[in-house]
């Protein structure tokens, strides 16, 4: 392994089953395992067809 950055991404909801309408939150953790620090980092978290984004928070 060489001197870079090393992003670990996870994404969590602890909603097991949903129906129409119904709200889901998700956690989506970044961690950095590598020597070194990232920076400018985009992580797009793209939507099925039949989802809507309701106004998040980061």
């Amino acid at each position: 392994m060489g001197h870079e950055s090393l992003l670990r991404v996870t994404k969590h909801t602890s909603v097991r089953e949903a129906t129409v309408g119904d709200s889901i939150e998700y956690t989506i953790t970044i961690r950095n395992v590598g020597p070194i620090e990232a920076r400018q980092i985009r992580v797009p978290d793209l939507l099925q067809s039949a989802s809507s984004f309701i106004r998040g928070r980061v």
